[in-house]
């Protein structure tokens, strides 16, 4: 690579001579009082260019060097000022960044608008296709992603390079600082390149829209994101203190009522609900998916109606309870949210802006308009299994789905959040959701077999909902003898003494476990009870101590399974019938253990089928509630009969962010592939 440092002018305008295409970059660092934020060289009002790169050919660039502490630095006051008329503002010279929205803000804040031609490479990336069907999104399109894809080579990052110091603090002179520098604008003009072959060769159109409109809109996104969105500091604190003040005294009127009762920051406890179900014995008009009472802003407005009827001295206390709500969203969402946002050297909201962010065309904003998606009863799979959002530990790793594979990642972002207002609910005999109205549902067209992405609002009555996909595994191994032992066990066996003792009525069971533990060849014995059972013990030894081990003190299943490879799983599958299922048809599975049946239902997601859990209940009050599932061997369901309504919804919603922008969720027994948010770039193009 042709890379060096330059610093008198009169090298600068020998490179740029004659040239037409020219790639830049800017490096970044903040300002001295902004040190302490790492994010800080990112923003314009905090930070300054400390170096420029320049490219006009492939594999050949030049760092100038404008403010750094070592090594040397042109004079910004001769090189800005020539750059402005030489490459920035000038018609005949097409600028070429990756990015052309965050140089745009630097260059604004120095009174420079960058002028057309230019040419946004992150926006071209997305007007690509990564796969048949799939466009590239933004978080496919970053530069250390793009060039060792498409161009096969390895970049750096910028912390291996800074070390945890900012880039002025690098020698300027440096080869590591010249290299790292001049990479960005070298690989910015390749992609170009690149690019532009494929738009030719595939999408002609999507040049002129990479060219005439989505570059020059970055520019823009850039002006708007420097300029923010003023807001009044002092105002919206005053409203924070107004809003605390009614809230205490919201909440000593509801005590005057109901004593020491904890209600929290949302009237939404548990003691709170024991006092409303138990203490008040109201009727209970709605539950969770845990059977549990519900206590949402629509039983609040049911148990008022009720009370208006049957016990008229409590409507008071729900009306208080419902402008304690009102009031405690107006604090946290909007005064409370808005503020942690406010840039402290500017009193304004910088927003991301993103012109590639949604199926309609509109533009998205983030930080702080997250999207969200789910309620708080919704599950979604991770590496221990289907876990409540609201439980999603640090450490796990979620599901995720991309062309009909599913893997576990970990979470590029967690989102949580208060909302008020309408959710919509989905719902037939294989879907349950309760979202966001602009939450991203994935569906298939029937027909053609082509994927989508339609808002819930907008959910579709026919189409195919997918369920389930295909997970690798891992690579432990069981032959089809152990797979019937360990059905075997966990269904039927008891330990005892270091050994296995198992007792059947039925004779197929007795013979079908019986052939496996002769032909692993175990040492058991085996005998006839006088009430007709038929025992069998396996011995205390290496094969009873292995099976213990797996199955654990409980006998359940568990996350242990994924370690297994698909043929171990695919028997499993197939043996589970045999011991806690129809073993005639093989279309259902039972078990009075909740965990058991959710790691089974994994299984049936991770193998492709669409398995339904189910609480089954025999009438007697004795028994135990069975968890089934009903097991058909297809991904998908048709959304034919989709039941759609708005419900009314204050509390937090959840989601997290994955590369591929869908995930695995269940609520109700329920499993459903679908988005995540914030809103990703890489929908795949609708019907």
């Amino acid at each position: 690579m042709a890379y060096q440092c330059v610093i008198a002018l009169n090298e600068i305008q020998d490179y740029l001579q004659g040239a037409t295409l020219v790639a830049f970059d800017f490096e970044t660092a903040p300002l001295l009082q902004y040190r302490s934020d790492s994010k800080a060289s990112l923003d314009p009002h905090r930070a300054c260019i400390v170096g420029i790169s320049l490219s006009v050919a492939e594999g050949n660039a030049i760092y100038v060097p404008l403010r750094h502490f070592d090594g040397g630095n042109a004079d910004p006051e001769i090189v800005i000022p020539y750059l402005r008329e030489a490459l920035w503002t000038n018609p005949n010279v097409t600028k070429v960044a990756h990015n052309l929205a965050f140089e745009a803000q630097f260059l604004y804040a120095l009174g420079i608008v960058l002028q057309p031609p230019c040419y946004d490479t992150i926006a071209a990336a997305q007007l690509t296709l990564k796969s048949s069907c799939e466009f590239r999104g933004l978080g496919d399109s970053g530069l250390k992603t793009l060039v060792p894809k498409l161009l096969g080579v390895e970049l750096p990052t910028f912390e291996e390079v800074t070390g945890g110091r900012f880039f002025d603090e690098l020698s300027a002179s440096a080869p590591e600082t010249i290299r790292y520098a001049c990479a960005d604008s070298d690989y910015a003009l390749q992609l170009y390149h690149r690019f532009n072959a494929w738009f030719d060769d595939y999408l002609p159109q999507h040049r002129i829209l990479a060219e005439q409109i989505e570059s020059p809109t970055a520019i823009f996104c850039g002006l708007m994101k420097y300029n923010g969105l003023l807001m009044d500091r002092p105002r919206m604190i005053c409203k924070q203190v107004e809003c605390m003040d009614r809230l205490v005294e919201l909440r000593e009127q509801i005590r005057s009522l109901i004593g020491d009762v904890d209600i929290g920051a949302n009237a939404g406890t548990k003691a709170f609900k024991d006092y409303l179900f138990k203490d008040l014995g109201l009727p209970i008009l709605k539950t969770t998916e845990k059977n549990a009472e519900a206590a949402d802003d629509q039983v609040m407005v049911m148990l008022a109606q009720w009370c208006a009827a049957h016990r008229p001295e409590l409507v008071p206390l729900f009306e208080l309870v419902q402008e304690y709500r009102k009031w405690s969203k107006l604090k946290n969402t909007y005064v409370d949210g808005y503020l942690k946002h406010i840039n402290d050297a500017t009193g304004r909201i910088h927003p991301d802006l993103l012109p590639l962010a949604t199926e309609t065309g509109r533009f998205a904003a983030r930080n702080p308009n997250m999207q969200n998606c789910f309620d708080d009863s919704t599950e979604i799979l991770t590496n221990r299994g289907f876990v409540r959002f609201p439980l999603l530990g640090e450490d796990d790793c979620v599901a995720q789905w991309e062309n009909g594979e599913i893997y576990f990642v970990k979470p590029q972002a967690r989102i949580k959040n208060t909302y008020s207002g309408d959710m919509i609910h989905l719902l037939n005999q294989h879907v349950d959701l309760l979202v966001t109205p602009d939450h991203r549902c994935l569906l298939q067209n029937r027909k053609n077999r082509q994927y989508f992405v339609v808002p819930a609002e907008s959910y579709c009555p026919d189409a195919k909902q997918l369920h389930a996909g295909q997970y690798a595994f891992g690579v432990k191994h069981m032959d089809t003898h152990e797979i019937t032992l360990l059905a075997a066990t966990q269904a039927d066996g008891n330990y005892h003494d270091g050994g296995i003792d198992f007792s059947f009525m039925k004779a197929r069971k007795y013979r079908r476990l019986l052939n496996a533990i002769q032909s692993l060849q175990i040492p058991h014995s085996d005998y006839v009870k006088a009430d007709g059972h038929v025992n069998i013990r396996i011995r205390k030894g290496d094969v009873a101590e292995r099976i213990i081990q797996i199955l654990g003190p409980e006998k359940t299943w568990g996350s242990w399974l994924l370690e297994y490879d698909r043929k171990t799983i695919k028997g499993i599958l197939a043996e589970l019938p045999e011991w806690d299922g129809c073993f005639t048809r093989g279309n259902f599975f039972s078990s009075s253990v909740k965990s058991n049946a959710d790691w089974m239902q994994i299984l049936y997601v991770l193998t492709g089928t669409r398995a339904h859990m189910r609480e089954y209940h025999n009438g007697n009050p004795n028994a135990r509630i069975n968890y089934q599932l009903d097991i058909v061997e297809r991904n998908h369901s048709l959304t034919t009969n989709i039941q759609k309504a708005n419900e009314p919804y204050n509390g937090m919603v959840y989601c997290v962010t994955v590369p591929s922008g869908f995930i695995v969720v269940r609520r109700n027994g329920q499993v459903c592939i679908t988005g995540n948010c914030p809103r990703k770039t890489n929908d795949p193009v609708g019907i």
